[in-house]
């Protein structure tokens, strides 16, 4: 499964060097959550040296049913692209890109230091999330009404249809409305509205 949008946090960027601020950026529900209830979560971070992703990944073999690796942010604008591969042993990891496509070797790859993240059990990916959500008291203090911009948001997944239900429409401060089953579904809808973020529910 394969997931790519680009994010603007410039009207953010001086609170990022905050510890303790962050925020989720995206999320992949596990259809067999068990002790992990994604498949993969990707957070904002701010500490002292700058900003970066946090990502936690379903991982059976880990005591914690996750693994957890940080990446580095050094600009505002970033593309990021995640691909979740489900399997069991070494075929289970999380292969990520910073403004590169998926056709460029990736990033980084999440995959337990090689021993593979085994998240066949997690039954791949049932719903995913894109928006803010999940903030810390620090974040939402030091950026209450400062707006952060997805689009360019592209997806392997079937986002259109009567599945699809609305997330975080309010950030928009607009009228924004989830998509009906005859919209062409998700990526149309936030690249429209540049900043909500929206739920496929299979």
């Amino acid at each position: 499964m394969r997931y790519s949008f680009r994010i603007d946090t410039a009207a953010i960027a001086p609170f990022l060097t905050t510890a303790n601020g962050q925020v989720q950026l995206f999320s992949a529900s596990a259809a067999k959550p068990g002790d992990a209830p994604h498949m993969l979560q990707v957070i904002l971070y701010g500490q002292a040296t700058g900003s970066g992703l946090r990502m936690y990944a379903a991982c059976a073999s880990q005591a914690s049913h996750v693994f957890s690796a940080n990446q580095p942010l050094t600009q505002n604008v970033n593309v990021l692209r995640f691909e979740i591969n489900v399997g069991a042993g070494t075929a289970g990891s999380v292969r990520y890109w910073i403004n590169a496509d998926f056709t460029d070797p990736p990033t980084g790859v999440d995959d337990n230091h090689g021993v593979g993240l085994d998240n066949a059990a997690s039954g791949g990916v049932i719903a995913a999330e894109l928006g803010l959500s999940s903030a810390t008291p620090v974040f939402r203090t030091n950026n209450s009404g400062a707006a952060v911009v997805f689009d360019q948001i592209q997806t392997s997944d079937d986002v259109s249809g009567p599945n699809f239900s609305a997330a975080a429409f309010s950030q928009c401060g607009d009228s924004a409305k989830p998509p009906s089953s005859k919209s062409t579904g998700l990526q149309e809808r936030l690249q429209q509205h540049r900043c909500a973020g929206g739920m496929l529910n299979r």
